[in-house]
C-alpha cells in the first residue's frame, strides 16, 4: 500500500549547503521574506523527507540533519529562531531503512 503522505526531496549529491535544505531569506518585490527549504517544508507538512546520496552531504549540512534524524526529531531553524518538531509519522520515514540494516543486506 502506497503512502499518502507528501514527499519532499533533498539531492545531496549536488552538495547543497544548510540554507539550501532548511531555508533562507530572499528579497522579493523589495521585501525580505523567508522561504522554507525542503527540510522545513517536510517537517511543517508532516511529510516524508527523502535525502538522496546522504553520504555526499557537506559537513554544514550534516549538522542540521543530525537532530532531525536522531531521537530528538527536531529541526533547529537558526535564522528564524524556530525549533520545528517532526510529527512521529514523518520522522519515522526520515532515514529508513536505518544505515546498519541497509549495510547488512549488501
Amino acid at each position: 500500500m502506497a503512502s499518502e503522505a507528501p514527499t519532499h526531496y533533498g539531492f545531496l549529491s549536488r552538495r547543497p549547503d544548510a540554507s539550501d535544505l532548511v531555508g533562507r531569506y530572499l528579497i522579493t518585490a523589495g521585501e525580505t521574506v523567508w522561504v522554507d527549504g525542503p527540510m522545513a517544508r517536510a517537517v511543517r507538512a508532516g511529510a516524508i523527507l527523502y535525502l538522496d546520496e546522504i553520504v555526499e552531504a557537506r559537513k554544514d549540512t550534516t549538522v542540521v540533519i543530525h537532530p532531525l534524524a536522531d531521537d530528538r526529531r527536531v529541526l533547529p531553524m537558526e535564522k528564524t529562531g524556530e525549533l520545528l518538531e517532526a510529527r512521529l509519522n514523518s520522522a519515522r520515514h526520515f532515514l529508513q531503512p536505518r544505515l546498519p540494516e541497509a549495510c547488512s543486506r549488501i
